[in-house]
C-alpha cells in the first residue's frame, strides 16, 4: 500500500492566481513610477501652522508726500480759459487757495471747457462735462443727475462737492493723481 498523498492540482486556479499576481504587481510598479515621477517634479514643504510675532504697538514711518497745491497766476488762468465766465465761477467756487489748481485740473480734464464733453473710460464708466465728472457720482445728493451735470455751472458745483467730500483733495481726478495737471500750467 502506498500512502503518499498527492493533492489534485487545478491548473486553471493556478493560472488565474498567477495572472492576478502579475496584474497586482504591474499596477504597484506603475503606481510606484507615477509617485516617483511626481516627487521628482514636486516637493512637500511643511509650513508653520501658527506664527507668533511680537512687535511694537507703535512704529514710525516716513510720511508719503501729497502733491502740494500749485499756485499760479489766477489772472493768467482766466486769460487762457476758453470760457471766462466758467473760469471765474471756478475761482469763486474753489476760492483763492485752490482756484489755480482747480483751473489746471479742469484744463487737463477738458481743455475746451465743453460742457457736453464725454470720455469713456477703460472700466466702462463715463466722464462728462467741464470737470469730466465720472458716472459714479451721477444721482448722488452732492452732484445730481446727468442732465444737471451737463450744465457747466452745476458741473463745477459737483466738482467742488467731490473735492470737499475728499477732504479738500483733488485725488478724484486722474490728472491730479498723475500730476498731468502740472503740465497744463506751463
Amino acid at each position: 500500500m502506498n500512502f503518499s498523498f498527492r493533492p489534485k492540482i487545478n491548473k486553471v486556479k493556478i493560472g488565474i492566481t498567477f495572472l492576478g499576481f502579475v496584474v497586482v504587481m504591474t499596477s504597484l510598479f506603475a503606481a510606484f513610477v507615477a509617485v516617483s515621477n511626481w516627487f521628482n517634479e514636486y516637493e512637500v514643504v511643511f509650513q508653520k501652522v501658527i506664527e507668533v510675532k511680537t512687535q511694537s504697538p507703535v512704529r514710525v514711518e516716513k510720511r508719503e508726500m501729497v502733491s502740494p497745491v500749485v499756485y499760479v497766476s489766477v489772472e493768467k488762468a482766466i486769460e487762457d480759459a476758453p470760457n471766462i465766465a466758467i473760469a471765474k465761477y471756478i475761482i469763486e467756487k474753489f476760492g483763492n487757495e485752490y482756484a489755480a489748481t482747480a483751473l489746471a485740473i479742469q484744463k487737463a480734464e477738458n481743455g475746451s471747457m465743453n460742457p457736453e464733453a464725454v470720455h469713456i473710460n477703460d472700466n466702462a464708466t463715463i466722464d462728462v462735462g467741464v470737470f469730466q465728472i465720472n458716472t459714479l457720482h451721477f444721482g448722488k445728493d452732492y452732484c445730481g443727475s446727468l442732465r444737471e451735470i451737463l450744465d457747466p455751472y452745476k458741473n463745477v458745483d459737483c466738482a467742488y462737492n467731490i473735492f470737499v467730500r475728499n477732504g479738500y483733495s483733488f485725488n478724484a481726478w486722474s490728472s491730479y493723481v498723475s500730476d498731468w495737471y502740472k503740465r497744463v500750467l506751463k
